[in-house]
This record gives structure tokens, sequence and C-alpha cells, in this order.
């Protein structure tokens, strides 16, 4: 394995993407194949019926052709019984302070398996750790872990090399706060997708340091 190599992950709610620092240089990453952007994959995940799990495009691919082949698509909303707060603004006035609303959870439902989306709103809920889906239950953190165990090795098999570290971006705010408890989440995750060393920057210094990269 070579020295002084680690990676670089944004897991989005809705997109993830991942880049390699090997011997000097910065390397992007096809973690999705099959993607329009072979370098960008979507945060999703399917579930079949048998309890297997795809990812990204993959992810996509396997629950439209669950649709094709079976019922319309339906959505599932879970009420986690807590409530979160949200801004309010105007058009005339701007920011008019917060509110609180239930704390819904969307889920997509097809014929054949479960396609989760914006599973990342789920590190900051407490009550929230699991779903069932064909008899099984589902630690979110669990999920989370085989999604970056799974772009983990995309990106080690490209560059032919172990990755042990990993820099995770993490906004100001997580959806719905909880911090503390989002932060530790992710971090087991990541722990449990293989990395040995973590660290969390703010994704708004990534975007100030790509923006100061010359051109």
């Amino acid at each position: 394995m070579s020295k002084n190599i680690s990676c670089g992950i944004d897991f989005g709610t809705t997109n993830t993407s991942l880049a390699v620092y090997k011997n000097g240089k910065i390397h992007t990453i096809n973690i999705d194949p099959i993607s329009p952007n072979p370098t960008i994959s979507r945060s999703v995940i399917y579930i079949s019926p048998k309890n297997s799990l795809s990812f990204g495009q993959q992810a996509i691919n396997n629950y439209n052709h669950a649709i094709e082949q079976n019922e319309a698509r339906t959505k599932v909303k879970i009420d986690t019984g807590r409530t979160i707060k949200i801004a309010q603004y105007s058009a005339v006035g701007g920011y008019k302070g917060e509110k609180e609303v239930p704390e819904i959870i969307e889920l997509e439902k097809g014929g054949e398996g479960r396609l989760l989306q914006s599973i990342k709103s789920g590190l900051s809920k407490q009550y929230f750790t699991q779903i069932t889906a064909f008899g099984h239950e589902y630690e979110i953190i669990d999920l989370i872990a085989k999604y970056l165990e799974h772009i983990k090795k995309q990106a080690e098999n490209e560059i032919e090399d172990q990755i042990d570290n990993a820099a995770i971006g993490r906004p100001v705010n997580y959806v719905g706060g909880n911090n503390s408890i989002a932060i530790a989440k992710m971090r087991l995750a990541a722990q449990k997708a293989g990395f040995k060393k973590i660290k969390f920057e703010y994704e708004q210094h990534g975007a100030l340091q790509n923006y100061q990269q010359p051109v």
C-alpha cells in the first residue's frame, strides 16, 4: 500500500462524489461507472425482495425495472413522532423566523423493492434508527456503511491501492439539527465501511479550497 494516500468524500443528500490523494496528486474517481457522469453517484440504495442491496445508478435501474415489471410507483411516508424547525420566508419581508413541523421520512416503494432516497437526512434523527423491508430490519447506520463501502471499493479498484483514511464533508447544520448525533453516526458508518482514520471538514471549506485552485 502506498503511503500518504487518503480520500475525500462528499456524501450528499442527493449525490455523492469521491476523490483520492495519492503520491502528491488528486485523482477524481469514477465511483459509478454506469452513471451519466461516472464521477457522481446518486445517494440512493435499492433493497430487493431478497434483501440484496444496490447503489447509485444501478439502484435506480433495478428500481425502474421492478416498476416496469410490476405495480406503479408509490410513496410511503413515515412519521417519526418528532418535530423539526424550518425557516419561513415571505416575498415581501424575507426571513420570518422558524416554525415547527412534523418530521416525515419519505420512502419510494415499487412492486419489487424499496428505493431509499435522502438517507443522509436520517443521520440527525435520534429515534429514527432503522427501517423494515421484506421482513428484515435495516439500521440506518449500516445502510450508509454499505454505501460507503461500495464507493470505497470502486475507488480502490481504480487506483489499485487500499484506502484507509477519509475526510468527509459535513454541513454547518444537518437537517433537523443534532449535529453531534449525526457526526457520531456518520463516523460509525465510515468505520464499518473500513476506514480507519476519519475526519470531518465543513463542506464550505472544500468549496472555498476548490475555488482558490489555479485554473
